[in-house]
């Protein structure tokens, strides 16, 4: 009897082992789609803002805002219309303040701070994911140190600019409903 029940407790635990693995195997798949819709999302949304933007490009940049987003806790949508309003996804864009890239990062502001450390030179500025990298965790600072993302934006933008904030709230007004 002690060698039945044994028995039956081994094909139990291979069944169980058997029933874990298959469910292990379908939460990663549903977590595999789920980033898929993700990125999907994120990067209809990027095309409905810059429709004439480079597929490839548009890829790369829908890649390093969910990448940056996840990792420092932040809205792709803010970063989406962020980018949007400071350089129209225009990697190469400069200002006349001489910030620089997608996210439009000063560099002679940031270019000794801890969270920029990845870029070495101005150059590294105008990569997508290097500027992404550095204008998230400048966002996140700023929101983190204001206590809101109003009070962030203002710190981003350098002023409180109620014009500004109107950009930004036409840019998300613009993803969220036209079609």
């Amino acid at each position: 009897n002690i060698g039945f029940n044994k028995y039956n407790n081994d094909l139990q635990i291979k069944e169980l082992e058997t029933e874990i693995n298959k469910l292990t195997e379908d939460i990663m798949e549903l977590n595999n789609k789920s980033e898929t819709i993700e990125d999907d999302i994120v990067l209809k949304s990027i095309m409905k803002l810059q429709p004439k933007l480079d597929m490839e490009v548009a890829i790369n940049i829908t890649a390093a805002i969910i990448d940056n987003c996840m990792k420092k806790e932040l809205s792709p949508y803010l970063i989406i219309c962020l980018i949007f309003v400071e350089s129209g996804f225009n990697q190469m864009a400069t200002s006349t303040k001489r910030a620089i890239g997608l996210m439009q990062v000063h560099h002679p502001s940031w270019k000794d701070h801890e969270i920029c450390k990845s870029i070495k030179s101005i150059h590294d500025l105008y990569q997508i994911d290097l500027n992404i990298d550095c204008g998230t965790s400048i966002i996140k600072k700023m929101i983190t140190e204001g206590g809101d993302i109003r009070k962030g934006l203002n710190s981003y933008y350098g002023v409180e600019s109620e014009k500004y904030h109107g950009k930004m709230a036409s840019a998300l007004y613009k993803i969220m409903f036209n079609d």
